[in-house]
């Protein structure tokens, strides 16, 4: 400073006091809009104590909801969610609950597992079937004159594919409003729907509406099946008998054995549990015999494992209630692409209808491949 002329040291000293004096305007000018601020928000928030709506909101609530975050911080909100309820700003404010869906379970499926399954781009889906050539045996010493053998018979086995539709109407508040996402809940209970009918189609379809069941299939003697036949062994009584399950399962030609499960519904399954083969202490014997599979003890029945259809009938007259064989290659599933979902909105009512569809077929490929269990008719 020895510098500076006496005029020059007091200019700049009226600078810095006019700087400290401006810095510490600014600092308390900044904290008595932060103070005053938080008041606000405090007397917002103590206005929406008082409203029901809001009474069980948490942090994490308040962190999600646009609507309460702007109207906490003064801001203008654009949208109401359930009409108003007040001056306090409730009306603008969701009401909250712990959201956990209940979605019930499709009554299930096991064809979908079980079967082959293809998808197509067309509106049909065919197979070949070939029937067995004949043979027989030549001696040259004989007579050199041999019969021509049969030639095996081609059958073309051909599904096509049905609509499942779903149209699920929802009103545009409840879609933009709900707590939860209601397009994945309404197509999450087609999908179910979907499965529940295709359940009982893949058994009892007719095929011309819808795809055609195992159970719809003609029925032949177990030894006569032939392309677009099932064998079936006759259940020798009034009940379900351990023989009749034995006879069943003999039935089946060996090479679909390794892979073959049974199919009935809980009732038959239940019954099944029951049965023991032998009559006396000396013959008798179980069964079912445990498997340790995946460290779960799972009990199969004479070697193979029981899946329940629920489609299929109780034991009853004229009844077709168990069955045995190779789902794999006796049956095919057809899908035309996939599940589709078509979202609408009709002004006139404000509903947004959710048209769900898939198209499927089906069809037995195999008519060696799968046995049934009948009853007599009465």
């Amino acid at each position: 400073m020895s510098d500076l002329n006496r005029e020059t040291v007091e200019a700049l000293n009226q600078i810095k006091a006019e700087v400290i004096e401006k810095i510490k305007k600014e600092t308390f000018d900044a904290a008595d809009a932060q103070n005053k601020a938080v008041k606000d928000i405090i007397a917002r928030l103590d206005k929406l104590e008082a409203d029901k709506a809001t009474s069980q909101l948490s942090i994490g609530d308040i962190a999600k909801d646009k609507n309460l975050r702007d109207y906490l911080a003064g801001k203008p909100v654009m949208a109401a969610a359930t009409g108003a309820t007040g001056d306090a700003g409730g009306y603008l404010i969701p009401e909250y609950a712990a959201v956990e869906m209940v979605q019930h379970s499709a009554i299930g499926n096991p064809i979908r597992e079980l079967a082959k399954s293809v998808t197509i781009s067309g509106r049909d889906y065919a197979e070949v079937e070939s029937g067995i050539a004949g043979a027989a045996w030549g001696d040259e010493s004989a007579n050199n004159a041999r019969a021509d053998s049969a030639t095996p018979v081609l059958t073309e086995n051909r599904a096509r594919v049905f609509t499942e539709y779903a149209i699920l109407p929802a009103s545009e508040e409840l879609v933009e409003d709900a707590a939860f996402n209601v397009e994945s809940w309404l197509i999450e209970g087609a999908s179910a729907a979907f499965s529940n009918l295709e359940n009982v189609a893949f058994w009892s379809g007719n095929g011309t509406s819808c795809p055609k069941g195992i159970g719809s299939y003609e029925l032949a003697a177990e030894d006569a099946w032939s392309v677009g036949k099932l064998g079936s062994v006759t259940a020798a009584g009034s009940a379900l008998a351990a023989d009749d399950l034995i006879q069943l399962q003999t039935s089946l030609d060996d090479p679909y054995q390794a892979n073959a499960v049974w199919l009935m519904n809980k009732n038959t399954f239940r019954s099944t549990l029951k049965l023991k083969a032998g009559s006396s202490a000396a013959n008798m014997f179980l069964l079912w015999q445990p498997q340790l599979v995946n460290g779960k003890l799972e009990n199969l029945l004479m070697g193979s494992k029981v899946r329940q259809f629920s489609a299929m009938p109780d034991f009853g007259a004229g009844a077709s209630c168990v069955a045995y064989g190779d789902i794999a290659a006796g049956y095919v599933v057809v899908d035309r692409i996939g599940t589709t979902v078509l979202r609408q909105l009709d002004p006139k009512s404000g509903k947004i209808n959710f048209y769900v569809r898939r198209r499927v077929g089906g069809m037995v490929r195999n008519s060696a491949a799968i046995k049934l269990l009948s009853v007599a008719g009465a």
